[in-house]
């Protein structure tokens, strides 16, 4: 048990308060209330002041922790002191999740970093340890220079880059090169229909620069052939209409089978065809298929469980567009619940495209997937609770934040339309091709394009330049350029006056007249 000294402002002691009382912790807490609103703003300085005030501090506490967002370094008070003072979390709500860990733990919070941070990433990195010693001793086949192992985790993320020609693939490498950042482990790439043979080699060139395992998916033979003699890394989809082209082909290419919608029967017989050709390295994609379509969802997992019974020593791969693309639901919720039932299933592979905006995204959502499932399967529980998570437009719980004292309550009802201001009027919208907010001003000065890609930097334009001359616009630009700014970072459409979001009952009750009912037919 640790004699632990939890620091706050006024503003902060409610939440603290019951924040320890929710944790039910073995330590002994204390709460120092410092005589400010907000503790966060708290200066080294400052907080070395105030608890140099304590009496034996250093006997009577083990260690102190203070809001995560103070600012600076606290690694000088902590040694002029003489007892360990490190950050906690960022939000006061979060200190009960401090307070249930051991000792151990609690030691190694930094005087630097907000613990957030700080047991995140050793998480992190005890997961991905755990991995990397598993993978020691379990059978793989190469992707290059990678691994797709047989019995994961851990999981290869592919990302496959789609309609590479001859003009337009120096620009989708630097498109490579974004996934490769967002978690991208091998590379694939989808020539466009009007790419001819003779260019392949010149593109498979160009993007060899990425620096990770190459692929190549098309259905065409005859690229397929040169790009394995160009020296392509993997073949994606290989069919049974494209395998009998494959002979004196380089033997040493990884060859990802699909029978298509077959059952597993067919994925058997390419399966004996690639090894009879002298290919070794295969990777079997049995095809998973979205619900209520082709051979259904359920049937399509009982079509890897077949191929996994019966070829133990084949890896296993699994493209999760077939079911973003075929269920209307936001993609980090799908891919939340779909990559550890992949890895359930044993697969060892994913690939992930970018096909459109309900996919946008998606390869850095499938490389947190991967974190979340891996890191669930090594501490032995449900994917929750992690650090990395898909969690975008809803919370794992919510936080309370206090205002301290109120001295008067005025409510706010009602909206008013502003008068025009004078001096003009603002077009908002975003260009996502190059991940830019764009504010035409219209009005006395002429038509001025601001371009910018926060809200911040854009709104402190048009004040600089005199464009705003009310505080009703001022404040109008500000809440559509705030929107304008999240609609880039999460990729939802923008428009203009129009909500960001909308819950999906609003439709319901707009159709039903009022009701939520999904079993009534609209009168």
């Amino acid at each position: 048990m640790l004699r632990i000294l939890l620091v706050t402002g006024r503003l902060g002691e409610a939440t603290l308060r019951r924040a320890i009382e929710r944790s039910n912790s073995k330590h002994h807490v204390d709460v120092l209330v410092l005589p400010i609103e907000v503790a966060a703003l708290l200066t080294p300085e400052l907080l070395k002041h105030y608890l140099s005030q304590i009496p034996g501090l250093s006997l009577r506490y083990d260690i102190v922790i203070v809001p995560g967002l103070v600012r600076g370094s606290l690694k000088g008070v902590s040694e002029d002191l003489g007892v360990p003072i490190v950050k906690g979390t960022i939000h006061a709500d979060d200190v009960d999740t401090l307070l249930r860990l051991n000792e151990g733990d609690l030691v190694m919070l930094s005087p630097e970093r907000p613990a957030d941070e700080v047991l995140a990433e050793r998480e992190l990195r005890i997961c991905l340890s755990s991995v990397e010693e598993r993978s020691q001793s379990i059978p793989w086949v190469p992707l290059g220079d990678k691994r797709v192992y047989v019995d994961p985790p851990p999981i290869l993320p592919v990302a496959e880059v789609v309609g590479v020609s001859a003009s337009s693939y120096e620009k989708l490498v630097e498109k490579a090169q974004s996934y490769i950042e967002m978690g991208a482990e091998a590379i694939a790439i989808a020539p466009s229909r009007d790419v001819d043979p003779s260019e392949l080699a010149r593109i498979i060139k160009g993007f060899s620069v990425v620096g990770v395992p190459l692929g190549l998916d098309t259905p065409r033979p005859k690229l397929v052939r040169r790009a394995m003699k160009a020296g392509i890394d993997f073949v994606l989809n290989v069919t049974s209409d494209l395998i009998r082209y494959l002979d004196g082909m380089p033997k040493e290419v990884t060859l990802v089978l699909t029978a298509g919608i077959d059952h597993s029967n067919g994925v058997e017989e390419l399966i004996e065809r690639v090894f009879n050709m002298g290919f070794e390295n295969v990777i079997v994609d049995p095809v998973i298929d979205p619900p209520l379509r082709g051979t259904g969802f359920i049937e399509s997992l009982e079509r890897y469980r077949s191929v996994r019974s019966r070829w133990r020593t084949l890896p296993l791969a699994a493209n999760v567009n077939n079911i973003v693309e075929y269920v209307d639901a936001d993609s980090t919720g799908v891919i939340g619940f779909l990559l550890p039932l992949l890895l359930e299933l044993g697969v060892g592979m994913v690939v992930a495209m970018e096909l459109g905006a309900k996919s946008y995204g998606i390869v850095e959502e499938v490389s947190t997937g991967i974190l979340m499932a891996t890191c669930a399967s090594i501490r032995g529980g449900a994917p929750t609770g992690f650090a990395p998570n898909l969690l975008v437009l809803k919370e794992r719980r919510w936080i309370d934040i206090d205002l301290g004292r109120v001295d008067r309550v005025v409510e706010a009802q009602g909206f008013r339309r502003p008068a025009p201001d004078p001096a003009g009027l603002f077009k908002v919208r975003i260009r996502r091709d190059e991940s830019l907010i764009e504010v035409l001003h219209i009005g006395r000065r002429g038509r001025v394009l601001i371009r910018g890609r926060d809200a911040a930097s854009i709104y402190q334009k048009a004040i600089e330049l005199g464009l705003v001359s009310t505080l009703d616009h001022a404040a109008y630009l500000g809440q559509e350029l705030a929107k304008a700014e999240e609609a880039l970072r999460v990729g939802k459409n923008y428009v203009q006056d129009k909500p960001l979001f909308t819950r999906p009952g609003e439709f319901l009750r707009k159709v039903m007249g009022g009701s939520g009912s999904t079993t009534r037919a609209p009168s």
